[in-house]
């Protein structure tokens, strides 16, 4: 209860990020990352922070679960990509959103899972999940293709997509509640958000009212699985 409580402090004071992650299991060179994943014959579970409190709350919630820390000890390489811990070092910070850019990364905190050669398997928006739910997804995105070339994660994914449209969406169009009519209707166009119809109604007000109004975060979602259908 102790140790809890003194999280929870550093939590609020804004502490926790060197406390928790300043651990040697933690890398923070990316081409280091790849050079060992090839080497080790494991991916590469990236980590992208910000000083932000969803940011801390991953790494009290996820990250420094014994859960979590039990399971990447044995299945994963882990990279730090965290802006907060630059110290005014703006190469750091170039470098950083260089990567974040590179992988198409636009909120954090976000997870993303990498093969050795760099090829993503994986990229998850932390939306105040469990360690659990996250390790879940690592898996599916470590078993391999799951119907239809779509990757593991995208099961998951889906989930999130739906509970999105079920909470902003679906009370002016039934049809937002199933895929597979989105995306015989062109609303969904796989692997193309830009082109998609969907993507240019979500996160517009619709006759004053606001059902349409979308966090980043929400906006997130919906891109990331519309990209992954496409894969």
């Amino acid at each position: 209860m102790m140790m809890k409580n003194l999280l929870i402090l550093f939590l609020a004071c804004g502490w926790l990020a060197p406390v928790v992650l300043a651990q040697s299991e933690w890398l923070v060179d990316h081409a280091q990352a790849l050079e060992m994943a090839r080497e080790k014959g494991k991916p590469v579970l990236m980590a992208f922070l910000d000083f932000g409190k969803q940011s801390q709350r991953m790494e009290l919630e996820v990250l420094a679960s014994s859960e979590f820390k039990q399971y990447a000890s044995e299945k994963l390489l882990l990279l730090r990509l965290d802006v907060s811990t630059a110290n005014g070092d703006e190469k750091r910070q170039r470098q950083i959103e260089k990567l974040a850019a590179d992988y198409g990364v636009t909120s954090r905190p976000a997870l993303l899972l990498a093969e050795k050669n760099g090829k993503i398997l994986g990229k998850w928006v932390f939306g105040g999940e469990g360690a659990a739910v996250f390790i879940g997804r690592i898996e599916k995105a470590l078993a391999g293709p799951a119907g239809e070339g779509a990757p593991g994660t995208l099961a998951a994914d889906e989930e999130a997509f739906l509970k999105v449209m079920k909470n902003r969406c679906i009370r002016c169009h039934k049809r937002c509640g199933d895929v597979a009519e989105l995306k015989r209707k062109g609303w969904i166009r796989p692997g193309q958000p830009g082109q998609s119809k969907i993507c240019q109604v979500i996160g517009v007000s619709k006759n004053g009212d606001n059902y349409h109004d979308l966090s980043a975060q929400d906006k997130q979602v919906v891109d990331d699985y519309i990209k992954q259908t496409g894969q």
